[in-house]
């Protein structure tokens, strides 16, 4: 199984247009993003665009299982590749 990089970055360069640049959010930015969620949030977060998962998977990690994360992906292999890839604790 390639990693989310490698999937992003073929993903983008087929369909730049959709995607709209060529490389995933780093989890340095990832973990700069979700600063503003309290660490055991109880609602709803809503991320649009889950690309490669690394923003995914930094909000899981933030959250626990106290709360709920969906995320809208309209690629079909990447929306797949998360499908395989995140584990919602």
């Amino acid at each position: 199984m390639a990693n989310g990089t490698t999937v992003f970055v073929a993903e983008a360069l087929r369909r730049f247009k959709t995607i709209g640049t060529l490389l995933p959010s780093s989890r340095y930015l990832a973990q700069h993003m979700v600063k503003v969620i309290p660490r055991g949030y109880a609602g709803v977060v809503l991320e649009l665009g889950g690309g490669s998962g690394v923003v995914t998977t930094a909000i899981l990690e933030k959250i626990g299982p106290t709360g709920t994360v969906i995320v809208f992906e309209e690629n079909k292999t990447l929306a797949d590749f998360l499908t395989q890839m995140i584990r919602d604790p």
